[in-house]
């Protein structure tokens, strides 16, 4: 997810803000460093004549290759070679893509063989999580949660691939539509559909949109839309002679980003720089009747409330490989988000708009370990033991009355993390620890 930060007509971040802004800065410098001290004699280049494509068994050589971006009768270094492949990695119905070079029709022309081991059309994601959380005067908590999916990918023609899923993770039912190469530019739109597990007995439902737009190899626009639906359903208040009845809520949450990506792994990784910067605007409604027993018969009034909000940030991550099995990495985030919603009166009026705004920033640092990693393609395993540290800075602007939203959060997690090729299972242990400073 995307985190948001002031704009710069807006007040400047505070002071305390300065660290997150400087560990943006010494996250970014190595890839600034690096290419700036090329190698005098020059990278090697290969001439590309032809592609193949190996170990496909469901999806086709048509995606894959535009998912590469490469093009026969271009002349490629090693490095632009390998941030292709890493593309083709972080698909998500591929565990692994490597790719060697065979000898050409001519001297110094090649043909790039790309190797890839798919995941299987079935697909499981499990993850347990324990939290401990301490707040400081006001309470301590011990929760578990836990998260099942399990769904289903089917190829559609040569670009698309159609999935559908079930579980508790995003929702009761997933069903969408993936299409690769959109308009031979190998653009991404991706289409879905979720309705949520009921709650207090509404439906919820959700239909979502996105386009991610390459523009080089590592990076790419995203756009995306979102529409949420919660359906009107009585409430039973017992014997309270006022009350809310729900109506219909409405969501619309538009968003557009940058994204610079040149990890080798989207799940796993263990090196590349992941960018994300982007802005988001979210408009609601929400159609209430205030119901009031009291009176013979019940009168009811429509409450129509409304809100927007809006946001700026950027987040970045740094991963290093130490050894085959130990990699390490680094994260900052800043943001800003603003909302403004109506408050309601007792008589069914608005009252007044609520203003929020709040400025984020955080910092991350972990260690990964693999303490098992198979990479037979008939036998594909990975265990990995990850642990991670954040903390979190907010301050937050709420008038007429404040919030309650913590000053600072810090954490500390680990857990263990296995994948094959049917798909991944997290167990994580949490320790949250929040301060909310002096509140009125």
């Amino acid at each position: 997810m995307v985190m948001f930060f002031r704009s710069a007509a807006g007040r400047a971040l505070p002071a305390r803000m300065a660290c997150c802004a400087l560990a943006l800065a010494f996250l970014l410098t190595p890839a600034s460093a690096s290419a700036q001290a090329p190698n005098p004699l020059g990278p090697a280049e290969f001439y590309l004549e032809s592609f193949a494509v190996e170990g496909l068994k469901a999806v086709s050589e048509e995606l894959i290759l535009s998912e590469s971006l490469l093009q026969a009768g271009r002349t490629y270094t090693e490095g632009q070679l390998k941030d292709a492949v890493h593309r083709i990695q972080r698909l998500p119905f591929v565990l692994d893509a490597r790719f060697s070079l065979r000898k050409g029709s001519l001297r110094d022309r090649y043909e790039l063989v790309i190797t890839v081991v798919e995941a299987r059309r079935w697909f499981v994601a499990i993850e347990g999580r324990q939290i401990y959380a301490d707040d400081g005067d006001f309470f301590a908590s011990d929760v578990y949660t836990d998260q099942f999916v399990v769904g289903r990918r089917f190829s559609l023609g040569k670009y698309g691939v159609l999935f559908a899923a079930v579980g508790d993770d995003d929702g009761g039912i997933n069903v969408g539509y993936n299409h690769y190469n959109l308009f031979g530019r190998s653009i991404l739109l991706s289409a879905s559909y979720s309705r949520f597990l009921p709650e207090l007995d509404r439906d919820n439902h959700l239909l979502s949109l996105a386009l991610g737009i390459p523009l080089r190899v590592n990076t790419s626009l995203r756009l995306s839309a979102r529409y949420r639906v919660i359906d009107p359903n009585p409430i039973n208040p017992g014997p309270v002679d006022v009350f809310v009845d729900v109506g219909d809520s409405r969501t619309w949450d538009v968003e557009a980003g940058w994204v610079f990506n040149s990890l080798d792994d989207p799940i796993l990784p263990t090196s590349g720089l992941l960018v994300d910067a982007g802005v988001r605007y979210t408009e609601a409604t929400d159609d209430l009747n205030l119901v009031d027993r009291s009176e013979s018969p019940p009168s009811r009034t429509r409450l129509d409330l409304s809100g927007e909000g809006y946001g700026l940030g950027i987040e970045v991550r740094k991963f290093w490989s130490l050894t085959r099995r130990q990699s390490v990495f680094g994260g900052a985030r800043l943001a800003y988000e603003s909302s403004r919603s109506d408050q309601p009166t007792a008589d069914g009026g608005v009252a007044f708009r609520r203003k929020v705004d709040s400025t984020i920033g955080s910092l991350e640092v972990g260690y990964d370990f693999f303490l098992l990693r198979d990479r037979r393609q008939e036998r594909w395993r990975e265990l990995r033991w990850e642990s991670q540290a954040e903390g979190t800075k907010r301050e937050v602007d709420s008038s007429p009355f404040p919030s309650f939203s913590p000053d600072w959060t810090a954490s500390l997690e680990s857990g263990l993390v296995y994948r094959n090729g049917w798909g991944v299972y997290r167990f994580t242990f949490s320790y949250r620890w929040t301060d909310r400073g002096s509140l009125p």
